[in-house]
């Protein structure tokens, strides 16, 4: 091959290469945007909930220990509010609550146990209408069937859970002791 075929494939190559990579930055770029949006509604989350790690700010806000730990996920630490929504079995209160969902004020909180005590996890939400879209994604939130009318999702805002942010849930020993989970470990 001639100098002048070597830099004409070159820039050829070159050129078709630039617009392949810059085809896939901003094909990557959209969806980094979305995921950078997602990215930032979690941190906001963690950031609004970060005072819950010590699980004596939780009681003092008014979210309730459930004595039973629940296999892959831990004790729940439901709020006194949804607690009242739920116990007064009016459909309009129940729903007038799940309809104010705000994912900075998330109704239940789930801890795992540690060796220096209990750990913040997940925070929990809870709806009537699993099309509910709580966070920015490029997929669905990932809602899953909880009790009778109700849909409940998990965000894994302040402990990694491998199978994902939205996993309802987390196999990490924290949350899955044997104990737990080898008698059914409660029901959720």
């Amino acid at each position: 091959m001639k100098q002048n075929e070597i830099q004409t494939r070159r820039g050829v190559l070159k050129t078709i290469s630039t617009g392949v990579v810059g085809g896939l930055a901003l094909t990557g770029g959209a969806s980094a945007q979305a995921n950078g949006g997602l990215q930032r509604e979690l941190a906001e989350v963690r950031a609004a909930t970060a005072q819950y790690n010590d699980p004596e700010n939780a009681l003092a806000d008014g979210y309730l220990p459930e004595e039973e730990a629940v296999c892959g996920m831990g004790y729940h630490y439901p709020h006194e509010d949804f607690v009242s929504a739920m116990q007064s079995e009016d459909p309009a209160k129940i729903a007038a609550y799940l309809n104010s969902l705000d994912r900075t004020e998330p109704p239940v909180l789930a801890y795992g146990e540690g060796d220096d005590g209990l750990v913040l996890g997940a925070v929990e939400y809870l709806t009537l209408d699993d099309e509910e879209d709580l966070f920015t994604s490029t997929e669905e939130d990932h809602w899953h069937p909880f009790f009778g009318p109700l849909y409940a999702m998990h965000a894994w805002v302040h402990n990694h859970n491998p199978e994902g942010v939205f996993h309802p849930i987390n196999p990490r020993p924290q949350f899955s002791k044997p104990e737990w989970c080898d008698d059914g470990g409660g029901e959720h």
